[in-house]
Formats: C-alpha cells, sequence, structure tokens
C-alpha cells in the first residue's frame, strides 16, 4: 500500500512538473521594448502574453522539446521557433527575444467615406442576466470571438458588450479582428495596429469602445474577438476570480484558451459582442 502511494505521488508531481521560460521581447536594432506579444506553443493550451515592459514567462511541461513558440503582435514580423532552440536562444541572448519591426508603404491612403450609408448593429446584442459567458481559462491570450456576416463596405465605428459580473480592480484588453475561413473559423489577423484598452475598478455595466480613429474598414465576413492582454490572476486575496459577459443562445461563436492555441466552436452559446457600423447602399 505504501508504495503504491508513493507511485501515485510520483504521478501526480511529475504531471505538474514544469519549465519557465522567461525572458523580454526586444525591437530588433533599436532593441525598444515591445508590450503584449501574444506567446505560446502552436496548437496547444500553452501560451501567455508579454506585459507592458515587454518581458514574459511561459511555462512548458518539464522535458518537452517537441513543437514550436510563436511570437506575434501586430507591427512585428512573426518568429516561431523550436522550444529546443528557443531555451538556447535566451541562454544565449541574455533572455531576450528579437521582433523585426513591419515597414508598411508610406504612401498616404485617403478613406473616402460613403455618400449614402445605414447605420447597424452586428453582432449579438444583450444586457440580460439570463444567460451568461466568460473567458474559457484564466491565462494571457485566453479570447473570445464571434462570427459576423458582411457583404457590403463596412465602417466600423464603436466596438460594444456587456459585463454582468468583474471583480477585477483592472483588466486590460485587445480587440482583434479576423479573416475567416469556408467554414466560419478565424484566420489570419486584418488589422495593423492592436486596439486595446482598460477596464477599471471592478466596472460592469455597458462598454462601448470608439473605433473611429482607427479607420477600420471591412469588405467581406471577419470574426470579432475580445482578448485577456494583462490583469488576469490579479484579485484582491480571499475573492474568487470572476468575470462574466451577457450571452446569448446560437452559434457562430468560438474560444481559445491562450495565446497560440487552436480556436474551438462554442455551439450552444454566444458572447454578447456587437459592432455598430455604417454600411454603403446604393
Amino acid at each position: 500500500m505504501y508504495r503504491l502511494a508513493l507511485f501515485l505521488c510520483l504521478i501526480f508531481s511529475n504531471s505538474f512538473a514544469q519549465t519557465t521560460l522567461v525572458g523580454e521581447v526586444q525591437e530588433t536594432g533599436s532593441s525598444e521594448l515591445i508590450p503584449y506579444v501574444s506567446i505560446g506553443i502552436i496548437g496547444e493550451r500553452i501560451g501567455t502574453v508579454s506585459n507592458g515592459m515587454g518581458k514574459f514567462s511561459l511555462q512548458i511541461p518539464k522535458g518537452m522539446t517537441k513543437g514550436k513558440v510563436r511570437f506575434s503582435v501586430y507591427g512585428y514580423e512573426p518568429l516561431e521557433i523550436e522550444i529546443s532552440s528557443l531555451i538556447n536562444q535566451l541562454k544565449k541572448n541574455g533572455n531576450i527575444i528579437r521582433l523585426n519591426h513591419i515597414v508598411f508603404d508610406q504612401e498616404e491612403v485617403k478613406v473616402v467615406a460613403p455618400k449614402k450609408v445605414k447605420i447597424k448593429v452586428l453582432g449579438k446584442v444583450s444586457k440580460s442576466g439570463t444567460m451568461s459567458i466568460g473567458f474559457p481559462s484564466n491565462e494571457l491570450g485566453t479570447e473570445l470571438g464571434l462570427f459576423l456576416n458582411i457583404k457590403k463596405r463596412t465602417f466600423l465605428d464603436e466596438f460594444n458588450f456587456y459585463l454582468l459580473n468583474n471583480n477585477y480592480d483592472s483588466l486590460k484588453f485587445r480587440l482583434n479582428f479576423y479573416a475567416c475561413d469556408k467554414r466560419k473559423n478565424p484566420t489570419d489577423s486584418l488589422l495593423a495596429e492592436g486596439v486595446v484598452f482598460t477596464v477599471h475598478n471592478s466596472y460592469s455595466g455597458s462598454m462601448t469602445i470608439d473605433l473611429r480613429e482607427y479607420d477600420l474598414i471591412v469588405n467581406e465576413d471577419v470574426v470579432l474577438a475580445l482578448e485577456v492582454i494583462d490583469g488576469f490572476g490579479k484579485v484582491e486575496e480571499g475573492k474568487e476570480n470572476h468575470l462574466a459577459f451577457a450571452a446569448v443562445f446560437g452559434g457562430n461563436s468560438f474560444m481559445r484558451f491562450t495565446s497560440q492555441a487552436e480556436w474551438e466552436d462554442m455551439p450552444v452559446a454566444a458572447p454578447a459582442l456587437n459592432v455598430t457600423v455604417r454600411q454603403e447602399f446604393p
């Protein structure tokens, strides 16, 4: 019996053995710190986001060497590197990872507003507490996504959602827009810069984020997604973590557990995320 108990204890301990990779993300050439970089093992539920100073801590199962870690953020070329190579690179470069800045075409692009538009709300709308939904994990980089059917030139003006419960003092979010495949699954990011905002003082209720300064225009179906990039796990002692959004019945919604993880379907419930838009009409 003693041997069996010891054997089970060893299995339990080994199953939670982890290696922590600590580093800092900088821009190649300038050494400028890069905040809020999505970092994770591609296709796995293992990931994180660098903080506002570019520092990160990524925990991977001890002995795991297969798989690629991906570093990605708006404005920089993504970096994909084998786990074993990443460990060696961190040791060699003083725990520094460098990303190459993307130089965009400097030619001026004029955004001409259409003469005739209809103002619409696309997505799911609810302020009811009858149904709620939260993020699938407490890991940084976790996301909730919603498919938006768009067939006309559409100007994105406002992002709206409703927080039913929130006991976090401060949470930082990133709003993402993804292209989607024929099955409506999210694929590549469509934005050139991040839309980042913070919810303070355990606020709950209606939230509206003005998107007009970003000049966001889409012409086809997209997936709207909300990502947590800072603040998870930071609650007062004795409190339970709790964050819940208003939700509705329906499909065409997605989730992922952390940065670079696979997207997964949510067939029953959908978060009440929506955008106020202007759409062209003849």
